[in-house]
């Protein structure tokens, strides 16, 4: 099952790459509200793992 979490990341980057061209071209401009609460979420999530003793052997395990 852990190759699905390589999956995800890979179609997520895939999926992406336009949007981020498109974003430095200057084709599109991000909101950035939209971005602080996509940003806020995974990081309250990330410090919170690292403050029980998370470490990259529990990911790869």
């Amino acid at each position: 099952m852990q190759f699905l979490i390589f999956i995800g990341a890979a179609v997520s980057l895939v999926f992406n790459i336009p949007y981020a061209w498109a974003t430095i071209t200057g084709r599109v401009r991000p909101n950035k509200v939209s971005w602080l609460l996509w940003t806020i979420a995974p990081a309250i999530g990330f410090f919170a793992a690292l403050s029980k003793g998370w470490t990259w052997g529990n990911f790869l395990s």
